[in-house]
């Protein structure tokens, strides 16, 4: 059981971060702060049993969290840490538990992905804090490069030459190349939109073996919520 002492920005990251004292080791952490999580609120990490109570920032099991829960920080493999719904106003939601696979729970993702994860695995109740981020006004491109998170503004292809990319050359804002047409494509000549990248054979996993139950909708943006 921890108490929040406060709530502070991170540069590296574009959720807020969290300082954890917890009083019985005498040690202190940071983690990714949920949206409502204050100083003085106490929260707790449980495995094993049910916690005594629900509120965000609480990290359990999905075995011991509510229906229809939403949840943040999650894990793939149980043991292997957080990795899904980290940034910044992110958040999944638990559809059923045990019902579409015995010892797995259905959650949505926020790309609108339906997957199975183990019973066993961690997350952490309520939504990634700073919820406004992808409505933030920068102003100019160096407020964007002091972040320290590697940004660099992104040159567009039609204005290279043709040995750089493959809309690039030509007279004028004209994309002459590839040759005959042949739509949008990346710097590498992947085309972009609407094309799948996704290898076919990890489409063919035998049904009691696959976990993605229902891939995200083909009209999905990037960046987009639930």
């Amino acid at each position: 059981e921890g108490i929040v002492e406060r709530i502070e920005w991170d540069p590296f990251r574009s959720a807020n971060i969290a300082l954890i004292r917890y009083p019985q080791s005498k040690r202190i952490q940071y983690q990714l702060a949920v949206h409502g999580l204050k100083p003085a609120i106490k929260i707790i990490i449980i495995i094993i049993i049910k916690p005594r109570f629900f509120r965000p920032g609480v990290s359990t099991t999905l075995r011991h969290v509510p229906d229809k829960a939403v949840i943040c920080n999650i894990e793939f493999q149980p043991g292997g840490g957080g990795k899904l719904c980290r940034a910044a106003g992110t958040s999944a939601k638990i559809v059923n538990k045990d019902a579409t696979r015995k010892g797995y729970a259905l959650l949505q993702l926020p790309n609108g992905e339906l997957r199975l994860f183990n019973l066993n695995c961690l997350a952490t109740l309520g939504r990634i804090s700073n919820v406004w981020w992808n409505k933030i006004n920068w102003g100019k491109a160096g407020n964007r490069r002091n972040l320290g998170t590697g940004w660099r503004p992104a040159v567009r292809g039609l204005a290279m030459n043709s040995c750089k990319h493959p809309h690039g050359g030509g007279s004028g804002n004209k994309r002459t190349r590839p040759a005959g047409g042949g739509g949008f494509v990346t710097k590498w000549g992947v085309p972009q939109g609407g094309f799948r990248t996704k290898p076919k054979h990890k489409l063919r996993v035998p049904v009691e073996r696959q976990m993605i139950m229902q891939m995200r909708p083909r009209n999905f943006k990037k960046g987009q919520l639930f």
